[in-house]
């Protein structure tokens, strides 16, 4: 992958879980990059939000929305805003409306921003099946899932781009069932067969064209077949 240099940024990190710890991580060889470790915490009367960039990868609980809103009071317009949303929006779920809110709110208050809409984070100690084995579920579905390693590297080739007010989704180019993956980790990491009640495929596939096309990137993982090779 081959995207133009850029200079040093001052970067913040809101929310440095276990995709906001190896992002800092990644993005300390290029950029001065600062973190917050607890997803509640506003850090109202620091210096935090005075940044080139700010990535914000707070997980959609109960006071959300009012996160959100009271970090917009507190950043520059100037700044670059990533927020680090989810495909769940898609959904009629509880937490895909919560982390709509949180883009809507974005949206109409800031234009500096881009929306990444993350597809099931898997990777390293997130196997997808893990927890379900042994168990019963009503039907297969198909993936839209995503390794956090292609997660990190786009966001490292989108930081400092001179791009606003996009919306991209960040899955794998590799739709396969649940029940392949599921099947494939239970006997690579010996796991408990989950049983699929129904194999009618339910959902939708989500694309990932347009941040490909964008950045002409090409997946280190394109199937979630590949995760745990």
């Amino acid at each position: 992958m081959n995207y133009p240099k850029i200079n040093s940024l001052n970067i913040s990190i809101l929310g440095a879980g276990w995709l906001g710890k190896p992002l800092a991580k990644a993005l300390q060889t290029q950029h001065k990059v600062k973190t917050s470790l607890r997803d509640r915490e506003i850090l109202q009367g620091t210096d935090f939000y005075s940044c080139d960039v700010l990535i914000i990868s707070l997980p959609p609980r109960e006071n959300y929305l009012q996160n959100i809103k009271n970090i917009l009071e507190q950043t520059s317009q100037k700044t670059q805003i990533i927020l680090l949303s989810s495909t769940s929006v898609y959904s009629q779920k509880r937490q895909g409306k919560m982390q709509l809110l949180g883009e809507d709110a974005l949206i109409n208050a800031y234009k500096n921003y881009l929306i990444l809409r993350l597809g099931g984070l898997m990777g390293y100690d997130r196997i997808a099946g893990k927890y379900t084995q042994g168990k019963e579920v009503a039907s297969d579905s198909y993936t839209n899932y995503i390794h956090r390693d292609d997660v990190i590297q786009i966001i490292n080739a989108l930081v400092g781009c001179k791009v606003q007010e996009k919306i991209f989704n960040l899955v794998c180019p590799e739709h396969t069932s649940k029940k392949e993956v599921y099947d494939k980790n239970a006997k690579l990491f010996n796991l408990g067969k989950t049983r699929f009640l129904s194999l009618e495929m339910k959902g939708k596939k989500i694309s990932s064209k347009k941040v490909r096309d964008f950045l002409k990137y090409e997946f280190i993982y394109k199937s979630p077949l590949d995760f745990h090779q």
